[in-house]
């Protein structure tokens, strides 16, 4: 608020104020929680109708666990991370099909008009995926590594807009991958229908059955 009474924009109030740092405050809370569980529940959905894909995740996750010390508290550790490739891009995939952030805005250009950059539209043209619409983790192979190879990708904005909480939101959607993907098998229980506005959503909310992996050990999720 302080920072925003210096600013003393015309019509400022306490009341405006006031109102703006509830805004903001409702923001990082809807920022922090809300986008990461979306992106965490359209993986769910992707691999589990994609069973190549969970095929090859399970195996680079069971590499993983098996090198643990199962005499040890072991937990995952920066250089298990740095392994999770195919991990990696199974989440920048979900994104690119379902970015939890639809749109941006803020570019006022004439006066009047308001200028909105279509985040989805730009990661489903096909001039630059070939089968935008389905889930192919391998678009972002090694390949477009390079940033003159990258594919458009929107995921956590860029330059003086990218995501603050990026890393710390990749870092759970890997840590709750690994132990979705080692501890438990599931199947899905019906078809659901996806909706984009203003957050991606499932009409039945994935409902899935659950049951433990018969591989599975328990490895702590702590870093």
């Amino acid at each position: 608020m302080e920072h925003m009474r210096h600013k003393n924009l015309p019509g400022t109030t306490e009341a405006r104020l006031l109102e703006q740092t509830h805004c903001h405050v409702l923001a990082l809370m809807f920022a922090g929680h809300e986008t990461t569980a979306s992106t965490m529940l359209f993986a769910v959905k992707y691999i589990s109708e994609n069973p190549e894909v969970l095929a090859v995740l399970q195996a680079e996750h069971d590499v993983i666990r098996e090198s643990k010390d199962k005499d040890a508290v072991s937990g995952l550790t920066w250089d298990d991370f740095k392994k999770m490739n195919l991990t990696q891009h199974v989440i920048t995939e979900t994104i690119r099909l379902c970015n939890p952030i639809g749109f941006s805005s803020g570019y006022v250009a004439p006066k009047g008009w308001k200028v909105i950059r279509a985040i989805r539209e730009a990661q489903h043209d096909p001039a630059n995926y070939e089968n935008p619409k389905q889930f192919n983790p391998w678009h972002h192979g090694q390949q477009n590594l390079n940033p003159a190879n990258r594919l458009p990708f929107f995921g956590f904005g860029g330059g003086a807009r990218l995501c603050p909480g990026a890393d710390l939101a990749w870092l759970e959607i890997l840590v709750f991958l690994h132990q979705l993907v080692t501890k438990f098998q599931w199947e899905l229980c019906r078809e659901d229908v996806e909706s984009y506005f203003p957050l991606p959503k499932l009409s039945k909310g994935l409902q899935i059955n659950v049951h433990k992996h018969i591989k599975s050990d328990p490895i702590p999720s702590a870093c």
